[in-house]
């Protein structure tokens, strides 16, 4: 047995060297035989010829050995993938009730500083349409947005009730003067009753019921061609954007874990899905970060110092990484604003949803609306 064959043995994993290396090898260990028998410590120069021989043999063979192969980075809609395989698996939920809370939130300017103006709408869909339904809502009040606006804020006499800065003659809601939140009871309004015709709130598709949701296909080419089918009635959007952004609303609303494991397998393999990693909703919940694009986001109006600016935003949707259902849905700002920075939420709806078998009753402390 020679060097090479004890390499050979040693590395059985390696390829093996060209026949032009093996001459040379050879041609190396002969040199260094014939040098180390003119001399007398030939056992010496032996040692130190073999080794030499090892050594380049060991170099000539790494470096014939092949280029490491570059990672791939990970499927960004892996996470997705994943996340439908654990949904698929759990146990369908039932109840008598799909009772939906939606906190709304609206970042705006008052003066020196700036405020989150916040509502909340309680939503309960009954199974059976012979049981009442109930819709609560609750009047907008305001606060605060950091620790730096809240220093400002007592700057100015900590006052009770701030009216937010927008243009001259807005009615909307969040321009009146708005309580501050925790030192004013928010106004309250309800719809109480049976409904025939209950639709879902948060469905992104119109006037969609509970019964409504059996069409919904769970599987994930039927689904694509489902959506896409109506986007025939609503073209506002590209039909990527659409089949996209209605896709991921779908996650919001009452599925069976079949249709939810459809849409995230949906979502994984849109060309216009970008998964953001693990991020904090507005409520202080983690949840999995789902965008698709600026052309997805909404213009929203942001008015402060005297200027009205239109932004464009982002929609990103916090998906519950156990659940597969949506935690939040918020509008961050794509370009700097007159007190915000680049990448603000602007607007954002975070909810809390789930099958119950409470039975809803009349609001106390709440006026009917009319």
């Amino acid at each position: 047995m020679d060097e090479l064959d004890l390499l050979a043995r040693a590395l059985p994993d390696a390829r093996p060297p060209s026949p032009e290396v093996v001459r040379r090898a050879r041609a190396r260990l002969a040199v260094g035989t014939r040098v180390a028998r003119r001399g007398r410590p030939w056992a010496l120069w032996a040692a130190v010829a073999t080794t030499g021989v090892v050594g380049v043999v060991f170099a000539l063979v790494a470096n014939l050995a092949p280029a490491p192969v570059a990672v791939r980075p990970a499927d960004p809609g892996q996470a997705l993938l994943d996340l439908a395989a654990r949904v698929e698996r759990r146990p369908e939920e039932k109840g008598a009730y799909w009772r939906t809370t939606t906190q709304s939130g609206r970042r705006m300017y008052a003066g020196t500083y700036t405020v989150r103006v916040t509502s909340e709408a309680d939503h309960w869909y009954p199974r059976d349409d012979k049981d009442p339904a109930l819709t609560r809502w609750l009047a907008p009040v305001v606060r605060p947005d950091g620790r730096a606006d809240e220093r400002a804020w007592r700057a100015a006499g900590a006052p009770k009730r701030i009216t937010p800065e927008c243009p001259s003659g807005s009615a909307t809601a969040e321009c009146k003067e708005l309580p501050v939140a925790d030192t004013t009871r928010p106004g309250c309004v309800y719809l109480w009753g049976v409904h025939r015709e209950n639709p879902l709130s948060q469905a992104p598709l119109e006037d969609v019921t509970l019964a409504d949701l059996k069409a919904i296909p769970a599987e994930p080419r039927a689904l694509d061609a489902y959506l896409r089918d109506q986007h025939k009635s609503d073209p506002s959007q590209p039909v990527e954007t659409f089949v996209a952004t209605k896709a991921a609303r779908l996650l919001g609303l009452p599925l069976s874990p079949g249709q939810r494991a459809a849409v995230l397998r949906l979502l994984a393999a849109h060309p216009l899905t970008r998964v953001g990693g693990t991020v904090t909703d507005p409520l202080g919940r983690k949840g999995l970060s789902v965008s698709f694009g600026d052309q997805a986001g909404l213009d929203i109006a942001w008015y402060a110092q005297g200027r009205s600016v239109i932004a464009a935003t982002t929609s990103t949707y916090v998906i519950d990484p156990g659940t597969g259902a949506t935690l939040a849905e918020v509008q961050t700002t794509n370009q700097a604003l007159p007190g915000l920075a680049k990448g603000t939420a602007l607007t954002y709806d975070a909810f809390e949803s789930g099958w119950t078998d409470a039975r809803p009753d009349r609001p106390r402390a709440c006026s009917p609306s009319r």
